[in-house]
């Protein structure tokens, strides 16, 4: 499992979180290790009356209220444990005066939701409407402001990026970000300690790289999420290229001919238990 425990996870992990619950007053359900309806709204609970981010995952802020040690690596979200065929389409570096809105219609057209990392800075220069991503059904995402790689940043730079980020993604889409990925996929230690200082529990990152940035071709794009998209995948795209608009549309029919539904990043990691 590469994220924290989450609706979906089973195991011990998740056992020994209800006995931790069970044991703060607060009630999981069955003790039976299967991170279910009754665990979310417990961890929920739990969440609420610490004053910690109520996202229903238990991340190391979580954990280490509950006396639980997690791995390193539950910082990192790269795909999410599901067997209901729900994946995430990410798009990156936007939003993009030519493409955003092509992007955005096309999904909600298909009956499908993206979740969109925008830069602050194309944001803040961004002259077009963007209710078609902020009002369809779709989720805006934090990218940073200016697409440097954090781990280079100081720490103060690093919380300024996301500040002036979340302060863009408001003001153009009247909400706070959830998630957040670091540009290029880099990170360190401070990065993932400045993010949770955001309220951001992980980075979000991806299974499935589609390497759209390189110009591969339509096919190619289209064949890379045929082989390697499966439940719970996050699917890695970019903004500002015409072949991966075109190749849209045939993303969406393998996806669909694999029994796969594409979903915004909060209704992969819990929409489920709604």
């Amino acid at each position: 499992m590469e994220t924290a425990p989450h609706v979906g996870s089973v195991g011990q992990e998740v056992l020994e979180l209800q006995q931790r619950l069970l044991a703060a007053g607060y009630s999981p359900g069955p003790m039976d290790g299967i991170f279910g309806k009754k665990t979310l709204q417990a961890v929920r609970a739990f969440q609420k009356d610490r004053g910690l981010p109520v996202t229903g995952l238990v991340d190391e802020i979580t954990a280490k209220a509950l006396g639980i040690t997690l791995e390193a690596g539950r910082a990192i979200l790269r795909r999410v444990d599901r067997r209901d065929g729900r994946v995430a389409l990410t798009f990156d570096d936007g939003p993009n005066s030519r493409y955003t809105v092509k992007i955005a219609n096309a999904l909600a057209d298909a009956g499908a939701s993206g979740t969109f990392f925008f830069l602050g800075s194309m944001l803040e220069s961004a002259k077009f409407d963007l209710s078609c991503v902020c009002g369809l059904g779709h989720e805006p995402a934090s990218h940073g402001y200016s697409h440097t790689s954090f781990h280079k940043l100081s720490s103060a730079a690093m919380e300024q990026e996301l500040a002036k980020t979340e302060d863009a993604i408001a003001r153009r889409c009247g909400v706070r970000p959830r998630f957040f990925r670091p540009p290029y996929g880099a990170f360190d230690r401070r990065v993932i300690l400045v993010a949770r200082k955001r309220g951001y529990p992980f980075l979000t990152l991806w299974d499935v790289d589609t390497r759209d940035w390189t110009r591969p071709g339509v096919s190619r794009i289209i064949a890379t999420v045929d082989k390697n998209a499966s439940s719970g995948s996050i699917i890695l795209l970019h903004e500002g290229y015409e072949s991966t608009l075109q190749a849209l549309g045939g993303i969406l029919r393998v996806l669909k001919n694999k029994g796969l539904r594409p979903v915004t990043l909060s209704q992969l990691i819990e929409g489920h238990a709604d």
